[in-house]
């Protein structure tokens, strides 16, 4: 469950990319965390076959991008 996976996460030290296909009942709880730290991303819908989830963070504050877009700005966060 979606809940469990991220009740654990360090909000400073953590990253949620939401891509196609993901469940969007989890989007109001990745959210939250992004209000405390979070980084949280969503695929962008040119590059997605179901943009449900990443369309809401997006919508909500989101960084969007590709999914390599985004796994390059998660690995330039912690490499700098």
């Amino acid at each position: 469950a979606p809940a469990d996976a991220l009740a654990g996460l360090p909000a400073a030290d953590s990253a949620v990319l939401l891509l196609s296909g993901a469940d969007v009942s989890g989007v109001d709880e990745v959210m939250e965390l992004a209000a405390t730290g979070t980084r949280v991303a969503g695929q962008s819908a040119e590059e997605c076959f179901d943009n449900a989830a990443p369309g809401a963070a997006i919508a909500r504050g989101a960084e969007s991008g590709s999914p390599a877009q985004l796994a390059q700005r998660v690995a330039n966060h912690w490499n700098a």
